[in-house]
Protein backbone atom coordinates (compact mmCIF):
# COMPACT_ATOMS: atom_id res chain seq x y z
CA UNK A 1 0.00 0.00 0.00
CA UNK A 2 1.36 3.25 -0.70
CA UNK A 3 1.75 5.90 1.88
CA UNK A 4 0.18 9.47 1.72
CA UNK A 5 1.99 12.51 2.97
CA UNK A 6 -0.16 12.97 5.98
CA UNK A 7 -3.29 10.50 7.69
CA UNK A 8 -6.52 12.34 7.56
CA UNK A 9 -8.39 13.07 10.85
CA UNK A 10 -11.91 11.65 10.83
CA UNK A 11 -13.97 12.16 13.71
CA UNK A 12 -17.84 12.23 12.55
CA UNK A 13 -19.59 11.88 9.42
CA UNK A 14 -20.73 15.71 7.81
CA UNK A 15 -23.30 14.08 5.61
CA UNK A 16 -25.29 11.42 7.83
CA UNK A 17 -27.45 9.52 5.74
CA UNK A 18 -29.97 6.82 7.35
CA UNK A 19 -29.30 6.99 11.22
CA UNK A 20 -25.51 5.69 10.73
CA UNK A 21 -23.66 4.90 13.35
CA UNK A 22 -20.20 3.46 13.63
CA UNK A 23 -19.66 1.89 16.85
CA UNK A 24 -15.81 0.84 17.35
CA UNK A 25 -13.72 -0.81 19.78
CA UNK A 26 -10.45 -0.13 21.43
CA UNK A 27 -7.54 -2.13 23.16
CA UNK A 28 -7.99 -5.76 22.11
CA UNK A 29 -8.46 -8.64 20.86
CA UNK A 30 -8.81 -9.99 24.05
CA UNK A 31 -10.95 -12.55 26.08
CA UNK A 32 -14.26 -9.81 26.38
CA UNK A 33 -14.05 -9.59 22.28
CA UNK A 34 -15.59 -12.66 21.21
CA UNK A 35 -19.18 -12.09 23.47
CA UNK A 36 -19.01 -8.41 21.71
CA UNK A 37 -18.89 -10.02 18.20
CA UNK A 38 -21.23 -12.41 19.35
CA UNK A 39 -23.82 -9.89 19.91
CA UNK A 40 -22.46 -8.01 17.17
CA UNK A 41 -23.65 -11.39 14.63
CA UNK A 42 -27.08 -11.50 16.75
CA UNK A 43 -27.55 -8.52 15.52
CA UNK A 44 -26.75 -8.09 11.68
CA UNK A 45 -24.29 -5.17 12.79
CA UNK A 46 -20.54 -3.99 11.47
CA UNK A 47 -17.93 -2.77 13.78
CA UNK A 48 -14.51 -1.72 13.79
CA UNK A 49 -11.75 -2.75 15.95
CA UNK A 50 -8.62 -0.64 16.78
CA UNK A 51 -6.16 -3.31 17.90
CA UNK A 52 -2.98 -3.17 19.79
CA UNK A 53 -0.02 -5.30 18.37
CA UNK A 54 0.97 -7.14 21.95
CA UNK A 55 -2.80 -8.33 22.25
CA UNK A 56 -2.67 -10.08 18.96
CA UNK A 57 -0.46 -13.24 19.85
CA UNK A 58 -2.35 -16.08 21.09
CA UNK A 59 -5.51 -14.34 20.04
CA UNK A 60 -5.40 -14.34 16.04
CA UNK A 61 -8.36 -16.81 15.68
CA UNK A 62 -10.50 -13.75 17.04
CA UNK A 63 -9.16 -11.32 14.84
CA UNK A 64 -10.05 -13.73 12.05
CA UNK A 65 -13.15 -14.16 12.71
CA UNK A 66 -13.87 -10.35 13.56
CA UNK A 67 -12.50 -10.11 9.53
CA UNK A 68 -14.40 -12.54 8.38
CA UNK A 69 -17.98 -11.23 9.92
CA UNK A 70 -17.15 -7.96 7.84
CA UNK A 71 -15.48 -6.16 10.87
CA UNK A 72 -13.09 -3.17 9.75
CA UNK A 73 -9.65 -3.85 11.94
CA UNK A 74 -7.50 -0.52 12.45
CA UNK A 75 -4.54 0.09 14.23
CA UNK A 76 -4.18 1.04 17.75
CA UNK A 77 0.11 0.74 17.99
CA UNK A 78 2.05 -1.59 19.72
CA UNK A 79 2.36 -1.01 22.97
CA UNK A 80 -0.32 1.73 23.84
CA UNK A 81 2.11 4.73 24.11
CA UNK A 82 0.77 8.84 24.57
CA UNK A 83 2.35 9.08 21.02
CA UNK A 84 2.13 13.25 21.31
CA UNK A 85 5.47 12.21 23.61
CA UNK A 86 6.82 10.07 21.19
CA UNK A 87 9.50 11.21 18.42
CA UNK A 88 8.96 10.21 14.94
CA UNK A 89 11.37 7.10 14.76
CA UNK A 90 9.16 5.55 17.81
CA UNK A 91 5.82 6.31 16.28
CA UNK A 92 7.16 4.38 13.30
CA UNK A 93 8.59 1.76 15.13
CA UNK A 94 5.02 1.55 16.98
CA UNK A 95 2.86 1.78 13.68
CA UNK A 96 5.03 -0.47 11.73
CA UNK A 97 5.06 -3.21 13.94
CA UNK A 98 1.23 -3.18 14.16
CA UNK A 99 0.93 -3.19 10.56
CA UNK A 100 2.55 -6.44 10.21
CA UNK A 101 1.17 -8.21 12.03
CA UNK A 102 -2.41 -7.59 11.02
CA UNK A 103 -0.89 -8.49 7.78
CA UNK A 104 -0.04 -11.67 8.96
CA UNK A 105 -2.86 -12.19 10.50
CA UNK A 106 -4.95 -11.36 8.05
CA UNK A 107 -3.80 -11.05 4.70
CA UNK A 108 -4.60 -7.18 4.16
CA UNK A 109 -2.78 -4.24 5.39
CA UNK A 110 -5.21 -1.80 7.31
CA UNK A 111 -5.94 1.90 6.73
CA UNK A 112 -7.48 2.91 9.42
CA UNK A 113 -5.13 4.34 12.94
CA UNK A 114 -6.54 5.56 16.12
CA UNK A 115 -4.31 7.42 18.47
CA UNK A 116 -4.23 5.66 22.21
CA UNK A 117 -5.67 8.46 24.65
CA UNK A 118 -7.31 10.00 21.24
CA UNK A 119 -3.51 12.11 21.64
CA UNK A 120 -1.71 13.00 18.46
CA UNK A 121 0.70 15.36 16.61
CA UNK A 122 1.55 16.63 13.34
CA UNK A 123 4.74 14.20 13.25
CA UNK A 124 2.62 11.72 14.48
CA UNK A 125 0.09 12.34 11.25
CA UNK A 126 2.96 12.62 9.10
CA UNK A 127 4.08 8.99 10.34
CA UNK A 128 0.59 7.54 10.02
CA UNK A 129 0.74 8.52 6.55
CA UNK A 130 3.52 7.21 5.67
CA UNK A 131 3.08 3.74 7.04
CA UNK A 132 -0.29 3.51 4.82
CA UNK A 133 -2.35 4.32 7.25
CA UNK A 134 -4.81 7.01 5.47
CA UNK A 135 -6.97 7.89 7.94
CA UNK A 136 -6.80 8.70 12.09
CA UNK A 137 -10.23 8.00 13.25
CA UNK A 138 -11.03 9.62 16.66
CA UNK A 139 -14.21 9.56 17.90
CA UNK A 140 -17.37 12.03 18.13
CA UNK A 141 -17.67 14.33 21.28
CA UNK A 142 -20.02 13.99 23.87
CA UNK A 143 -21.68 10.38 22.46
CA UNK A 144 -18.27 8.18 23.65
CA UNK A 145 -18.59 6.95 27.19
CA UNK A 146 -15.58 6.42 29.41
CA UNK A 147 -16.82 2.71 29.64
CA UNK A 148 -12.93 1.58 31.01
CA UNK A 149 -14.22 3.47 33.85
CA UNK A 150 -17.89 1.83 34.16
CA UNK A 151 -18.72 -0.89 36.20
CA UNK A 152 -22.77 -0.90 35.43
CA UNK A 153 -23.73 -2.58 31.43
CA UNK A 154 -26.80 -0.75 31.97
CA UNK A 155 -25.28 2.70 33.01
CA UNK A 156 -22.79 2.66 29.42
CA UNK A 157 -25.68 2.10 27.54
CA UNK A 158 -27.45 4.29 28.35
CA UNK A 159 -25.30 6.82 28.18
CA UNK A 160 -24.73 6.22 24.62
CA UNK A 161 -27.94 5.89 23.82
CA UNK A 162 -28.80 9.45 25.18
CA UNK A 163 -26.24 11.15 23.22
CA UNK A 164 -26.16 9.15 19.99
CA UNK A 165 -26.51 11.26 16.54
CA UNK A 166 -26.83 9.95 13.24
CA UNK A 167 -23.06 10.31 11.77
CA UNK A 168 -21.18 9.59 15.22
CA UNK A 169 -18.12 7.35 15.72
CA UNK A 170 -18.55 5.96 19.04
CA UNK A 171 -15.33 4.28 21.08
CA UNK A 172 -15.71 1.70 23.23
CA UNK A 173 -12.95 -0.77 25.24
CA UNK A 174 -13.15 -4.71 24.21
CA UNK A 175 -9.71 -4.84 25.62
CA UNK A 176 -7.11 -3.56 28.13
CA UNK A 177 -3.68 -2.29 26.95
CA UNK A 178 -1.25 -4.52 27.39
CA UNK A 179 0.59 -4.03 30.88
CA UNK A 180 -1.64 -1.97 32.24
CA UNK A 181 -1.65 -1.29 36.13
CA UNK A 182 -3.54 2.22 36.06
CA UNK A 183 -6.01 2.11 38.94
CA UNK A 184 -7.90 4.65 36.67
CA UNK A 185 -9.42 2.07 34.97
CA UNK A 186 -11.55 -1.54 35.81
CA UNK A 187 -9.28 -4.70 35.11
CA UNK A 188 -12.72 -6.08 33.38
CA UNK A 189 -14.14 -4.85 29.83
CA UNK A 190 -17.00 -7.56 30.56
CA UNK A 191 -19.43 -4.76 31.95
CA UNK A 192 -18.68 -3.40 28.29
CA UNK A 193 -19.27 -6.71 26.42
CA UNK A 194 -22.59 -6.69 28.55
CA UNK A 195 -23.65 -3.29 27.78
CA UNK A 196 -22.82 -3.89 23.62
CA UNK A 197 -26.17 -6.12 23.00
CA UNK A 198 -28.61 -3.60 25.28
CA UNK A 199 -26.84 -0.54 22.83
CA UNK A 200 -27.62 -2.38 19.94
CA UNK A 201 -30.94 -3.44 20.80
CA UNK A 202 -32.52 0.10 21.55
CA UNK A 203 -30.54 2.03 18.94
CA UNK A 204 -31.74 -0.45 16.80
CA UNK A 205 -35.47 0.25 17.69
CA UNK A 206 -34.81 3.96 16.88
CA UNK A 207 -33.71 3.06 13.31
CA UNK A 208 -30.17 3.29 13.92
CA UNK A 209 -28.24 0.80 11.42
CA UNK A 210 -24.58 -0.31 12.73
CA UNK A 211 -21.63 0.10 9.73
CA UNK A 212 -17.71 0.27 9.81
CA UNK A 213 -15.82 3.41 9.61
CA UNK A 214 -15.07 3.10 6.24
CA UNK A 215 -18.32 2.33 5.69
CA UNK A 216 -20.01 5.60 7.23
CA UNK A 217 -17.56 7.85 5.50
CA UNK A 218 -17.55 6.64 2.34
CA UNK A 219 -14.05 5.89 1.87
CA UNK A 220 -12.26 4.58 -0.83
CA UNK A 221 -9.71 1.55 -1.42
Amino acid sequence: MKGRETSLILREATDPRDRLVALSFDDGPSVWTETILDALRDHGARATFFVVGRSIAGREGTLRRAFREGHEIGNHTTTHPNLSRKRAWSVRRELSATNSLISRTLGVAPRLFRPPYMAYTDTTLRVAGAQGLRWTVLDSERVSPKDFRMEDPEAIAEEVVASIRPGAVVDLHDGRPPGEQSTATLPSRQPTADAVPLILERLGASGYRFVTVSELFELSS
